[in-house]
Formats: C-alpha cells, sequence, structure tokens
C-alpha cells in the first residue's frame, strides 16, 4: 500500500471526516456552516477540511471575504482517473432501516466475492503468460454507522 493509499485509509476511516463528506452530498457547503450543522468547534471543522483535501476527497469550490476574513466552501471532489490505473474511490451517505442495513451487507459480501473470483482469474492468466505485466492494488469496501 502506497503512502498516498494508506493516508487516505486513514482519512475516510475517522468519523469526523465522514460526517463532513455526509454534509457535502448536496453542493458547496462553507466550514462555517459545516460546524453549525455538526454542532462542532469550527477549528476542529477546519483541521479535518484540510486533511479531506490533501487527500482529494474534497476540493475548494469557492472563497468569499466575511467578516475580516475568508469563508472556504468545499465540495465532494469528482471521481479521479489516472492513465492506465482507474483508480476509483467513492461513498454513498444513506440512511437505512435494518433491512435496508442487511441489504448493504449482502451486497458488500457479494462484491467481494466477484472481487476473489477476478483475482483467481487473474492469478492464472499471469501465470500463463511469461513475462505478463500486473498491476497491484489494494481493494477496500466498508459500511459503517456515523453518529
Amino acid at each position: 500500500m502506497s503512502k498516498l493509499d494508506l493516508q487516505l485509509a486513514k482519512t475516510l476511516f475517522n468519523p469526523m471526516r465522514v460526517r463532513i463528506l455526509s454534509q457535502l452530498g448536496g453542493g458547496p457547503v462553507s466550514t462555517d456552516q459545516l460546524a453549525a450543522q455538526l454542532d462542532e468547534n469550527l477549528s476542529r471543522v477546519s483541521y479535518h477540511t484540510a486533511m479531506l483535501t490533501k487527500t482529494g476527497c474534497i476540493r475548494l469550490a469557492e472563497t468569499r471575504w466575511r467578516r475580516g476574513g475568508v469563508e472556504r466552501f468545499y465540495e465532494l471532489a469528482p471521481r479521479s482517473s489516472a492513465a492506465g490505473q482507474r483508480p476509483h474511490l467513492s461513498w454513498l451517505p444513506v440512511v437505512l432501516d435494518e433491512r435496508g442495513w442487511d441489504q448493504v451487507g449482502a451486497i458488500i459480501d457479494d462484491a467481494l466475492d466477484r472481487i476473489s473470483e477476478a483475482n483467481e482469474a487473474s492469478a492464472k492468466r499471469i501465470a500463463a503468460v511469461k513475462g505478463r505485466s500486473s498491476i497491484s492494488a489494494t481493494v477496500a469496501l466498508a459500511s459503517f454507522i456515523v453518529p
């Protein structure tokens, strides 16, 4: 796992950052607005938005002068794609009942089975052709309850 991948994983498994991401689904939101919506200290929200920006999860959408300072508005970053590597990062804040939560778990289980199948098939193709290139990757799926 690369240093960036590790940082991204740490970023996404922080409950405060997940809460921030869930607030940005409707478009740009300022750090002041986030602090109010999350009932959190502005400096704490600013710190976590900086970490989310650093890892490319969110981006600065605009700045406005307000009360003698700069108000920053953030939005979810679009999915990124590097030539030939096709990295993927997505998240979807949801509100589920118990049955929906169980369905999400089943979907994740199915996805993991399919990823395992792709890995096994790839291993056979790589072994069959000497010198065939391969891509080392980490696939992570997660679902967790946010407060």
